[in-house]
């Protein structure tokens, strides 16, 4: 017997039950009989159907399966990386060491100079500024409206990572083991933590706290308050390439271990940080280092990697549920646009937009609505903890 016919007959069976009840009424029919095609009908609810419904329900997702390229944006260069802006646009940076602004609704875009070798990250300050660290070991903070710029100078290797904190404060990471804390709005250097390792990205915690990836293949959390490391997470089996903060109190990193891991910032710092202990969830599938992650609405994780494609994750359950084809070289960067959009830019030199139906720009997240605002809030709050001064 089939599944089809299964579920025919067990369609069929009320409509033949009620026959039957009302032929109890008319011929008296056996009250064994009912009891028996009843069973029946419970039987094959159990084997075929329920099991059938249960995976349905257990898989049905509306995000799922429906992410498609609707745009392609060239660059002449093949570094770039992309970073999200107010307003739906986006930050592009490659190797012709050049930052430039795209206006994804009106296709203008413009151009930012200054740096003397590739950008390697960019994040957005309040006023209307950016900042952007290069492998010219400076940073520039840029005032958008008239495209001019000041520089922090202080590394002396690459600025692999640049991450804003607070209303005043940037944090940056570098390839000479450092990791500076600034005040961007007197461009003074406020703090040096000396790590020893290269660090390749960093992400905020809270406007007093931020965390960073390190060639040694740990992830540290330090607090600017208390001038102290609140963790050191250790999991990956070679360097940390990419972290980023995630709702409910969650961190994610990609690694050159080719995995990506989730961790549970609210246990306890002294509990494992082994996989299977439920400090850390490990999410495999690329076959090739994890370059970039961001969160995106729905409790989903997007990854890129140098094995070409980008993939979806769910980040409750840790499956994947979407690969992403189409850059032919490595994917460098992702970034969500504020119209819930996925940006990917590619070693490849294009940049490509993807979306998905099901989280289109009316799509409602209350978490990751609240989770955005109060990213925000961290910058936007006048009112500043005075944070110490501590050199390492």
């Amino acid at each position: 017997m089939n599944k089809i016919t299964v579920i025919s007959l067990v369609l069929a069976l009320p409509y033949c039950i009620n026959a039957m009840s009302e032929l109890k009424e008319k011929e008296e029919v056996s009250s064994a009989l009912e009891t028996k095609i009843n069973g029946y009908r419970r039987e094959l609810l159990s084997q075929y159907l329920i099991p059938d419904l249960a995976k349905l329900v257990e898989e049905y997702d509306p995000i799922k399966d429906k992410w498609k390229c609707e745009t392609k944006l060239e660059d002449d260069n093949i570094y770039t990386h992309v970073y999200s802006l107010p307003g739906n646009k986006i930050a592009s940076v490659s190797t012709d060491y050049v930052i430039k602004i795209w206006d994804l609704t009106s296709g203008i875009c413009r151009t930012l100079e200054g740096h003397t070798d590739k950008i390697n990250s960019i994040c957005v300050l309040p006023g209307n500024k950016l900042a952007s660290g290069s492998a010219d070991h400076t940073i520039r903070i840029w005032d958008l409206a008239s495209g001019r710029f000041k520089i922090l100078e202080g590394h002396s290797g690459a600025v692999n990572s640049v991450c804003r904190l607070s209303e005043n404060k940037l944090v940056s990471g570098s390839e000479d083991g450092t990791v500076k804390i600034w005040n961007h709005n007197s461009y003074k250097c406020e703090a040096t933590l000396h790590i020893h390792s290269n660090i390749r990205s960093i992400c905020a915690l809270s406007r007093n706290k931020f965390a960073f990836g390190c060639d040694d293949g740990t992830i540290r959390i330090w607090n600017i308050s208390s001038s102290k490391y609140e963790a050191t997470l250790k999991d990956h089996t070679e360097g940390v390439h990419s972290i980023c903060v995630l709702p409910g109190n969650k961190l994610a990193s990609g690694s050159f271990d080719e995995t990506i891991k989730i961790w549970d910032l609210a246990l306890p710092v002294e509990a494992s940080a082994k996989s299977g202990s439920g400090k850390c969830k490990t999410l495999e599938g690329h076959t090739y280092v994890v370059t970039s992650i961001c969160v995106l609405p729905g409790n989903k994780l997007a990854s890129g990697s140098m094995d070409h494609t980008i993939k979806i994750w769910d980040i409750i359950s840790g499956k994947c549920e979407a690969t992403l084809k189409g850059h032919f070289n490595e994917v460098n960067s992702l970034c969500v646009t504020s119209e819930n959009k996925l940006v990917s830019g590619s070693k490849d030199g294009i940049i490509k937009i993807w979306s998905n139906s099901a989280i289109s720009s009316d799509f409602v997240d209350e978490e990751y609505i609240k989770f955005m605002a109060e990213k925000e809030s961290w910058i936007t709050t006048k009112k500043q903890e005075k944070s110490g001064c501590i050199i390492n």
